[in-house]
């Protein structure tokens, strides 16, 4: 069931597709920012 699986980023976790979809963003932003202060 999608609806209840369980994210876990580093020691904190997070259930239900809302915060995975708020965590995933927040995740691709901070490689985003890194990848461009690297360039």
């Amino acid at each position: 069931d999608q609806d209840g699986r369980i994210i876990e980023y580093g020691i904190t976790r997070f259930r239900g597709d809302r915060m995975e979809l708020v965590f995933e963003n927040e995740l691709l932003d901070t490689l985003n920012s890194k990848r461009s202060s690297k360039l």
